[in-house]
């Protein structure tokens, strides 16, 4: 008999196996925990520790999402004022304001100023009062005061912008008040229909979009989430394209990468942008004015200012604005954690998993959201008067290592409270893959080959036509009824894929054998060793 293992070295290639798995394990737990290593170091010098630390972990895509929490944040707290008791007049605002800028047309909002009898809407130069009531004689008689026409603009009226179904109403009273010559320099009642422009939306509409959970309000919300969208999409996909390019990507593949971050950041921040825009409608925000304020007056007026863009009221839109942040950071993490969901509903990751997972998602969105807007305040507190180039650059550092930060650090917490499923999947694989590789014999280079194969997620071998991420994988071994079976059934077709490959081993003849043993033996007696301890030349093993 010849045998070419002993029980030594069986348990050295078995320690070897375990050190491959190990290396596997850490593998795959970055794959199941979406960390992207870097492939170089990004200077520190340029970009400081943690900026470069943050980038060499991928989580730019925290900026984009910031971007996108930040501009959510400031549509419902522009939105909030639906909620007041003649709030669909605001909502009419705002609708015939976005339908301009689709037209393409130069349309901006400047009824925030509060001016007296001043323009709710500027579109192509034209100063425009917006005017919804449940008549067109109460839109009408809005505009006058003690018989005289409210809005002036050059010494020449504005044009009062009515609902479409009271479009005719209001050209009749119009007439009637320039008859009455209550409207300055407008004698003819023909020229009222120059001064009446008729919506595109009806009364009814507009009540609607300012409230909660109806069609008008969520084709508003989902038109209006576009913009979010885009900006969410762009912030992310510039990032992703420079870090690509630094890991020495060519430039269609960073462009690859940088369309694929922007669309999956850009369609979480268009759902989110819905559901928080409606979540705005419901009054919601009450519940954490005490709080916004209290963290206002900590920030000071220069931070307010910065955070808004200035203005007599900054504290108490800086306050609608931050409460506005956290009602946006809830709905993105939940967005963003419908995948873990579904997972757990379907069992393929624990309900200890989930609260783990979202966890850290929530910990980055609101680390990120809470790093743009206290790098805003930062800005303006220290440099009062800043450009928006250094604003906008100190928002976007703030977001991505707060965001980066406090991700990291709720994941180590986790860590030490729950194992995370991959982990428990990988030391079941673990148990099989040493079981085969024993009983395989399996070489240190037929392991690594194994591990190899286990990570690119190929069935067999490189020509496989399936290819399925580990991670995916062991999602579908926590749902199975059988895991140590599942792992079996995934580990043993790749193992014996790998020993197939062996050359054919040619066995010494008897008499070599026997000639091998004699020059053992015989030297062994004469050293005065044991034969276990001659090495081939004869002398004695280390």
């Amino acid at each position: 008999m010849f045998n070419m293992f002993d029980k030594k070295s069986i348990s050295d290639l078995m320690d070897s196996t375990k050190g491959q798995i190990a290396e596997a394990t850490n593998f795959t737990q970055r794959l199941f925990e979406k960390e992207k290593e870097s492939r170089n170091e990004i200077p520190d010098i340029v970009l400081g520790a943690a900026l470069a630390d943050a980038l060499r972990h991928s989580t730019f895509e925290y900026v984009g999402t910031a971007g996108g929490v930040n501009s959510n944040a400031q549509i419902v707290s522009d939105q909030l004022i639906f909620n007041a008791r003649n709030g669909h007049g605001f909502a009419a605002e705002k609708i015939n304001h976005l339908y301009d800028r689709i037209r393409l047309k130069d349309a901006s909002i400047v009824g925030g100023d509060n001016a007296k009898n001043g323009a709710d809407r500027l579109v192509d130069g034209q100063h425009i009062q917006t005017k919804f009531y449940q008549t067109g004689k109460g839109c009408i008689d809005a505009c006058f005061k003690d018989g005289t026409f409210r809005y002036m603009q050059d010494q020449k009226p504005m044009r009062i912008e009515v609902p479409s179904d009271k479009y005719d109403a209001a050209i009749s009273e119009m007439q009637r008040r320039i008859q009455r010559g209550e409207v300055q320099g407008v004698s003819d009642p023909a020229q009222a229909e120059n001064l009446i422009i008729k919506s595109r939306f009806t009364y009814r509409q507009a009540q609607n979009v300012a409230k909660f959970g109806n069609i008008d309000s969520l084709k508003f919300d989902a038109i209006n989430g576009l913009r979010v969208a885009g900006t969410a999409m762009g912030i992310s996909g510039i990032i992703t394209f420079a870090v690509c390019i630094w890991n020495d990507m060519t430039p269609g593949q960073a462009l690859q990468e940088s369309c694929k971050t922007g669309i999956r950041v850009g369609g979480i921040a268009w759902a989110s942008s819905v559901i928080t825009s409606q979540l705005g409608r419901t009054g919601i925000d009450k519940a954490l004015k005490p709080a916004s304020d209290w963290l206002v007056k900590k920030i000071g007026l220069n931070g307010a200012k910065a955070m808004t863009g200035g203005g007599g009221k900054a504290l108490n839109s800086a306050s609608k604005l931050i409460r506005s942040s956290v009602i946006a950071s809830a709905v993105t993490t939940t967005v963003m954690s419908v995948p873990d969901f579904i997972d757990v509903f379907k069992n393929r990751i624990s309900w200890q998993q989930l609260t783990k997972n979202v966890s850290k998602t929530g910990a980055g969105v609101f680390g990120g959201a809470g790093g743009y807007l206290g790098g805003v305040a930062l800005a303006g507190i220290v440099l009062p008067g800043a450009g928006t180039v250094i604003v906008m650059g100190t928002a976007l550092a703030g977001s991505l290592v707060a965001g980066y930060g406090a991700s990291k650090v709720t994941s180590y917490g986790m860590d030490l409270l729950i194992e995370d499923d991959g982990k428990k999947m990988l030391a079941i694989m673990q148990e099989i893959f040493a079981s085969l590789a024993s009983a395989h014999l399996l070489t240190q280079k037929e392991a690594d080959e194994v591990v190899r194969i286990l990570q690119e997620g190929n069935d067999t071998d490189d020509q496989a036509e399936t290819v399925v991420p580990l991670a995916h994988r062991l999602k579908e071994m926590h749902a199975a009824q059988n895991r140590r079976v599942f792992a079996y059934k995934m580990v043993n077709p790749i193992v014996l894929g790998v020993v197939k490959k062996r050359c054919q081993v040619a066995l010494p003849s008897d008499i070599d054998v026997a000639a091998n043993t004699a020059d053992i033996v015989t030297t062994a007696t004469e050293s005065g060793l044991s034969p276990n301890d001659v090495g081939y030349d004869g002398k004695k093993t280390a």
